[in-house]
């Protein structure tokens, strides 16, 4: 008996906070979702939302994004099996410290860092290109053009993930026991052998938390686009012609800026569900590679 209620005792924060700041807004999030104006049951919000030009190029903008996934989770394994070749613990807590800098930096901060460095003409990539004596492409914006935009925010987004990705990948590389590699060894194989028969097999699981994690932070890129993108106060933000609008940011600006909190909240259910069938597709593909 005393027991049960130390485990209630240790349970009741926790469950008292999931309650109130996850649940709570989850449930009223879909009530709001699935009311009008009148507090009456409608389903008119999700319809408004499906015909919505602006949600269609913000769902697309957003897989985008996610597709940078699969880059980040492979160059961070790549990064990782570096380090651990390297063979010092030293210099690997040197790159390990390194390489998670960015991550603990405030996402605000390293969007405006980017923004003076794409900066056309005065902006570090500018001085660059002029450098490498391609001065004829230093003028131009990248960040006004609707496509190079998108590939900007996505390759800041792999920077600042990279370092968290690599920690992660390094430290299940450390517990592969190294007796299955000197075990491999003796039997001839290669290095490229042992990659593929021993060390990605094993951080399948791995892998596939790398990939759903990283589904979900592409759904949070909200203060990437604002800075890269907005001027003053967010001003413009999801531009040029809404080219780099993502599902977070289309939200924000459907509840806070349009006063429409029955439409965004039919976005966000839609969100919800996206980020779950879209974190399936890793989860089956390893479940049938390992049952192969």
């Amino acid at each position: 008996m005393k027991s049960k209620l130390s485990m209630f005792l240790l349970l009741a924060p926790f469950s008292v906070i999931f309650a109130i700041f996850l649940l709570f807004p989850l449930v009223y999030g879909v009530v709001l979702s699935l009311s009008d104006q009148a507090s009456r049951f409608s389903v008119l919000n999700y319809l408004n939302v499906l015909h919505d030009e602006i949600f269609g190029k913000a769902l697309l903008n957003t897989l985008f994004y996610i597709t940078g996934n699969i880059f980040l989770a492979i160059l961070s394994l790549l990064i990782a099996i570096l380090i651990k070749e390297l063979n010092s613990e030293k210099l690997a807590k040197k790159y390990e410290t390194l390489m998670i800098f960015p991550y603990v930096i405030p996402m605000v901060v390293t969007g405006i860092v980017f923004k003076y460095i794409f900066q056309p003409q005065i902006g570090l990539f500018s001085g660059l290109l002029r450098l490498l004596g391609l001065a004829q492409f230093s003028n131009v914006a990248l960040l006004s053009d609707p496509f190079y935009a998108k590939v900007v925010i996505t390759l800041v987004w792999i920077f600042v993930y990279t370092g968290y990705m690599v920690n992660i990948y390094y430290s299940s590389l450390r517990e592969i026991p190294a007796s299955y590699y000197e075990a491999a060894s003796i039997d001839g194989s290669n290095w490229f052998q042992r990659m593929f028969q021993i060390t990605i097999p094993l951080l399948s699981n791995i892998f596939v938390y790398t990939i759903v994690s990283g589904i979900i932070l592409s759904f949070q890129i909200f203060p990437l686009i604002w800075i890269l993108t907005g001027s003053g106060f967010g001003l413009g933000a999801g531009g040029p012609d809404n080219s780099t609008m993502s599902l977070d940011l289309y939200i924000y600006q459907t509840a806070f800026r349009d006063h429409n909190l029955y439409s965004a909240s039919a976005m966000g259910v839609i969100m919800l569900a996206v980020t779950y069938l879209i974190s399936l597709i890793p989860m089956k593909l390893v479940k049938e590679v390992n049952y192969v």
